[in-house]
C-alpha cells in the first residue's frame, strides 16, 4: 500500500510542473509570433520608406530638380554626376559625400519630403518630380 501511495504521489507531483511548462510555452510561442510580426512590420516601414524616397525630388513639381534617388545613391543634379551613397535609418537620410549629410526626415510620402540637415535647421519642402509621358 506504501508503495502504491508512493506511485501515486509521484505521477501527481509530475503532473503539476507540465502543465505550468506547457502554459509556459504557449505564452513563449506567443511572445515569439507577436515579436516576428512587429520586427515584420517594422521591415514593411523601412521598405516603404525606401520606395518613398526614390524618384526626382524638387522645390515644387515643375521646378528644376535639385536631387535623384536610385536604389543606393543620391545623385545631384546640377552640380556633379557622380552618386553619393546613402543610408536611410529610421527618420534620418545619412548622405556619405566629401561631407556627411543628415537629412532629418520631418515628412515623407509618395509626393512629399521635408527634412532638416545637420547644416542648416530650417525645414527644406521639396516635392516629387511627376513625368506624365513617362508614366504608364
Amino acid at each position: 500500500m506504501k508503495y502504491l501511495l508512493f506511485v501515486v504521489l509521484l505521477v501527481f507531483a509530475g503532473c503539476g510542473p507540465q502543465t505550468k511548462t506547457i502554459q509556459e510555452n504557449k505564452n513563449n510561442k506567443e511572445a515569439i509570433l507577436i515579436e516576428n510580426k512587429e520586427s515584420e512590420q517594422k521591415k514593411d516601414v523601412v521598405l516603404s520608406k525606401q520606395s518613398l524616397i526614390q524618384g526626382v525630388w524638387a522645390e515644387n513639381e515643375d521646378g528644376n530638380a535639385l536631387f535623384n534617388i536610385e536604389k543606393d545613391s543620391l545623385y545631384y543634379l546640377e552640380s556633379q554626376n557622380k552618386p553619393l551613397y546613402y543610408n536611410l535609418i529610421g527618420d534620418t537620410l545619412f548622405v556619405y559625400g566629401d561631407v556627411l549629410t543628415k537629412f532629418y526626415i520631418v515628412k515623407l510620402n509618395k509626393d512629399s519630403l521635408w527634412f532638416k540637415t545637420n547644416f542648416y535647421d530650417e525645414i527644406t519642402k521639396l516635392y516629387k518630380r511627376k513625368f506624365p509621358h513617362m508614366q504608364k
